[in-house]
C-alpha cells in the first residue's frame, strides 16, 4: 500500500490536520503516518505543553530516541515517500543521512515564510560582550548545526517567489516545485458561508494574538541570544489592555481577537473583546483593520487586503522586538510602542492607509507564484509524489 510518513517536531493539533492535508491523503487510500521526533530535538516542550486540541487521527507515533528511529526507517518501502517537517541540526542529521543513504524519497515544505532581517554585527559584539557565554554557546550551536547534509531530497515544495529561487539556488539536483501558502489552500477551500460569519457586525478590528505562553518560544527561550526570559502574564496583557481601551475609544470600533492556535487560554485575557477559537480568516475576511506583532496569519490580511497596524512595547524581549520591526519595514510602518504612545485618530487614519504594490510584492513574494491558481498545495503535491510511488 502507498504510504506517506510526515516527521514533525511539534504535538500536532487539530487545525493542522486540515494544513497537512490528512484526510486529503486518507481519501486517496493512502497509509498516513506522523512519527513525532519532539521528545529528542524539544525534551522540554514535549514534557511540559500540554494542548488540548490534538489530532486524535490518524495517531501520531511518538519516537523517543534514535535507535526507533531508525528503526522506523528501516520498513520503509519504494511504496513509501517522507515529507520532513523538522529543522535541520546536529540533532536530526541522522535522519537526513538514513533517508539518502536508503534512497528513501522524501521533500521540504517550505511555507508560512515571512520577510526577516540579519542582525545587525554591531549588535552581534554588543551582546557578545554583554553575555560571552551565551555567545560560546550561540558559536558552537551554529558551527554544529553547519547545514552540510540533506542536500538531495527529491522534491522541495515551495510557496512564494523568494524561497522558490533560493531553493532552485540550494538544491540543484532536485525538483523545485510551486505550491500554495497554507494560508492560501484555505482561502481557496473555505466556503461562503463561513466568509459571511461576521457580515452584520459593527464594524471592528481584528487583534492576532499571539500569547504569552506560546510553547515554540516558552520553552526554547535558554537557546536565544541574547538570553531572554518568558513573558509575564500581567506584564504582556495589562499594557496590551490600556492600548485597546485606547484604541477603541478613538476608533469606536469594535474589537475580536483571533486566539493564536498553540496558546492555552484559561480566559479571555483581552478586556475589551470577545475571543474566538479556530476563526481567523472569517474574521480577518470582515474586519477593518488587523492588529498584530508578528504572525504567519498576516497572510490572510494580505489576501483580503485589510489594513495592517503592528504592535510592540518595552516590555518586548529583544527577539519579538526585532522581528516585529523586520516585518513592519517591508510595508513601510513603523511599530505603535503600547508602553509610551498615546494612541489617536490621527495615526488611525494613518494606519488605515495600505500600499497596494506592497501587498501585491508580498503575496507574490511570500504567499503565492502561481497564477489562475484553484489546487491546494496538498492537491499539487500529491499529483507529484504520487507518480514516484
Amino acid at each position: 500500500m502507498k504510504q506517506i510518513v510526515l516527521f514533525v517536531e511539534s504535538k500536532l493539533l487539530s487545525f493542522q490536520k486540515t494544513r497537512l492535508g490528512l484526510d486529503y491523503y486518507l481519501k486517496k487510500r493512502l497509509n498516513v503516518r506522523i512519527f513525532n521526533i519532539s521528545p529528542i530535538v524539544r525534551p522540554e516542550y514535549f514534557k511540559k505543553y500540554f494542548p488540548t486540541n490534538r489530532i486524535k487521527f490518524p495517531k501520531e507515533e511518538i519516537l523517543e530516541n534514535k535507535i526507533q528511529i531508525l528503526d522506523a526507517i528501516k520498513k520503509f518501502d519504494s511504496k513509501t515517500f517522507v515529507f520532513l517537517h523538522i529543522t535541520k541540526s546536529i540533532k536530526t542529521k541522522f535522519i537526513f543521512d538514513e533517508l539518502e543513504e536508503k534512497y528513501i524519497k522524501y521533500a521540504y515544505v517550505q511555507v508560512g515564510n515571512l520577510p526577516t532581517k540579519s542582525r545587525p554585527i554591531f549588535e552581534i559584539i554588543k551582546f557578545s560582550f554583554l553575555f560571552p557565554i551565551a555567545a560560546i554557546k550561540k558559536i558552537l550551536s551554529k558551527y554544529n548545526d553547519l547545514e552540510n547534509f540533506g542536500k538531495k531530497p527529491n522534491y522541495v515544495f515551495c510557496a512564494g517567489k523568494k524561497y522558490y529561487s533560493d531553493a532552485k539556488e540550494k538544491f540543484k539536483n532536485s525538483k523545485i516545485i510551486k505550491i500554495p501558502s497554507w494560508d492560501y489552500d484555505e482561502k481557496i477551500s473555505i466556503n461562503k458561508q463561513r466568509l459571511n460569519l461576521f457580515k452584520n457586525s459593527k464594524d471592528y478590528a481584528v487583534y492576532l494574538d499571539m500569547g504569552y505562553n506560546h510553547p515554540d518560544r516558552l520553552y526554547t527561550m535558554e537557546k536565544y541570544f541574547p538570553p531572554e526570559r518568558a513573558f509575564d502574564y500581567d506584564a504582556w496583557y495589562n499594557p496590551l489592555n490600556n492600548f485597546f481601551k485606547q484604541f477603541i475609544s478613538c476608533t469606536n470600533l469594535d474589537l475580536k481577537i483571533a486566539a493564536h492556535p498553540r496558546s492555552i487560554y484559561k480566559k479571555n485575557p483581552i478586556k475589551f473583546g470577545k475571543i474566538y477559537f479556530n476563526k481567523t480568516i472569517e474574521l480577518i475576511s470582515r474586519s477593518r483593520i488587523v492588529l498584530l506583532h508578528r504572525s504567519t496569519a498576516l497572510h490572510f490580511a494580505i489576501l483580503f487586503q485589510k489594513p495592517l497596524m503592528f504592535l510592540t512595547g518595552d516590555n518586548h524581549n529583544n527577539r519579538s522586538k526585532r522581528w516585529t520591526n523586520d516585518i513592519a519595514d517591508y510595508f513601510n510602518k513603523k511599530p505603535i510602542n503600547i508602553s509610551t504612545e498615546k494612541f489617536s485618530k490621527e495615526i488611525f487614519y494613518n494606519e488605515m492607509k495600505l500600499n497596494k504594490k506592497i501587498y501585491g510584492d508580498f503575496k507574490k513574494n511570500f504567499i503565492v507564484d502561481i497564477k489562475n491558481l484553484n489546487k491546494t498545495s496538498y492537491e499539487i503535491m500529491f499529483s507529484n509524489i504520487n507518480k514516484s510511488l
